[in-house]
């Protein structure tokens, strides 16, 4: 075909390529963000406590997931970390250095992460056995309270954790880098990546036909109205993820006594000292509390 019939033809093929290739784009990052995390990311090791010169512990969970416990001689409380997504707990080593200078500290690698066999997530929903499972342990060693302190993807999971179901053992959360509601964060990332908005949603669909959950359900923003201990809600000012106002609507939304901490720093840094020097803090402060009006009242206490 030649002439101006041609150049139709060879149109529409053309427009027809870049759609589908648009479409297989959309599909590949939904899934890549909804359902897998990242290989290369997820199992890269970090070394261990040994190399910040903490003794430690190597442990299981009891669904199932390694973790670390590094006692602190004469703490009075217990530090439970939580990494994101793609990352694991060697990840957390310079903030469980940190940590484990004043208080113990158990920091654990979610399913599909780290030690763990290479799995689906849930970017928190399921996750959050797995905060229960080490709060559970920490409990079952009697080396508590907790504070639980989960970053990205961890703080989503442990807010929905203790929105779901109170622990009296923990008496402080510290949530860093967390979003409001999956779904507007996923609908970002789609006008990022430049996506129409009917080919994200129906990227969406097919992503959790896949991973077994509905993005709507994933609403830290929701659950954190039935988190009852004191919180610390940290973000950084250029994170370029979540946006720095997430931290906000969830603070508007708590119940419990809330502090919020903005720094300078991109989306889950692994060193920053003012970071991890302000969850050091909140520890602390959480122990001190409980050491002088016991954990019921240190609970209702005001975080600051």
């Amino acid at each position: 075909m030649t002439g101006r019939g041609g150049k139709l033809l060879r149109g529409v093929l053309w427009g027809s390529a870049l759609a589908g290739a648009g479409a297989v784009g959309a599909i590949g990052w939904a899934v890549g963000t909804v359902v897998w995390p990242n290989p290369a990311r997820a199992f890269r090791r970090w070394g261990s406590p040994s190399d910040h010169g903490l003794a430690f512990e190597e442990v299981t969970l009891s669904e199932g997931s390694g973790a670390w416990y590094v006692p602190c001689e004469g703490a009075t409380l217990t530090a439970v970390v939580a990494h994101g997504r793609s990352r694991d707990r060697s990840w957390m080593l310079p903030l469980v250095a940190e940590l484990a200078s004043r208080v113990n500290v158990l920091v654990f690698d979610f399913p599909g992460h780290g030690t763990n066999g290479y799995g689906r997530t849930t970017i928190g929903l399921r996750e959050a056995r797995t905060v229960h499972a080490a709060i559970d342990w920490v409990a079952d060693r009697g080396v508590g309270p907790v504070v639980v302190a989960g970053t990205s993807m961890g703080g989503v999971a442990t807010l929905l954790a203790l929105g779901g179901r109170d622990r009296p053992e923990v008496v402080g959360v510290v949530v860093d880098a967390v979003f409001d509601e999956l779904t507007s964060i996923l609908e970002l990332g789609a006008q990022r990546m430049h996506f129409p908005h009917a080919l994200n949603k129906a990227a969406i669909r097919i992503s959790e036909s896949i991973a077994g959950y509905s993005v709507a359900a994933v609403r830290p923003v929701e659950a954190i109205e039935r988190v009852r201990p004191p919180l610390l809600l940290m973000h950084g000012r250029q994170d370029e993820i979540v946006p720095v106002a997430c931290v906000h609507r969830l603070a508007e939304a708590a119940t419990a006594p809330v502090r919020t901490f903005v720094y300078d720093g991109l989306h889950d840094e692994r060193d920053h000292v003012e970071r991890n020097r302000a969850v050091l803090d909140f520890c602390v402060e959480r122990a001190e509390a409980v050491a002088g009006a016991g954990p019921d009242r240190a609970r209702a206490s005001d975080a600051g």
